[in-house]
């Protein structure tokens, strides 16, 4: 089973994107495969394939662990879309408060990552089967407007499947992150 953890977004961010680049991609003739928008999720550390016994043991020590602060991230930009590679459209991603940096080392120390690939968090809203059609999509989206300023309250622990093509994602955890402020009772002595 693959897993990572990941924000989920409200009605009205998803709403948000949707307009601003969902909807524009989707009037161009193109090859993406656009994943609908209740699929959309911010990734903010990557786990990779592990055993339900492995699976198990990560949801265990998720529920016993002291969670980040809240925070604050920012969609968008100029331009508010990026590539990776050739086939990867997604969504620019500000860490205003650094949430994003304490929930991928909380990750690290939770499920340590196989890969030493450089990670970057990213709302993938497309993938491309065609090369040529890149540049001209990417131009489109970089007039598009998205600037967002999102709490995070909430991380999850998602596992990924595949279902005829398109990627599905199960919640297997939540953990709510701290208040600002907060104070374990252990240190108020």
């Amino acid at each position: 089973m693959k897993l990572y953890f990941g924000i989920r977004f409200s009605k009205h961010v998803v709403w948000e994107i949707n307009h601003a680049i969902r909807k524009p991609l989707l009037g161009l003739p193109h090859s993406l495969r656009v994943p609908k928008p209740s699929y959309w999720h911010l990734t903010t550390h990557f786990i990779g394939e592990v055993t339900p016994r492995s699976a198990n043991e990560i949801i265990r020590r998720m529920k016993s662990a002291r969670a980040p602060f809240v925070g604050t991230i920012r969609l968008g930009g100029v331009p508010p879309v990026g590539t990776f590679g050739k086939n990867i459209l997604f969504v620019r991603v500000e860490d205003e408060s650094g949430v994003l940096h304490s929930l991928n080392e909380w990750g690290k120390e939770l499920a340590p990552v196989r890969s030493h690939a450089r990670f970057e968090p990213h709302i993938t809203v497309a993938r491309n089967r065609k090369d040529e059609e890149w540049n001209s999509i990417v131009e489109h989206l970089s007039a598009q407007k998205l600037s967002l300023s999102i709490p995070v309250r909430e991380v999850l622990l998602l596992q990924s499947k595949e279902v005829r093509g398109m990627k599905h994602h199960r919640v297997l955890a939540k953990k709510a992150l701290l208040p600002i402020g907060f104070r374990s009772p252990k240190s108020e002595h």
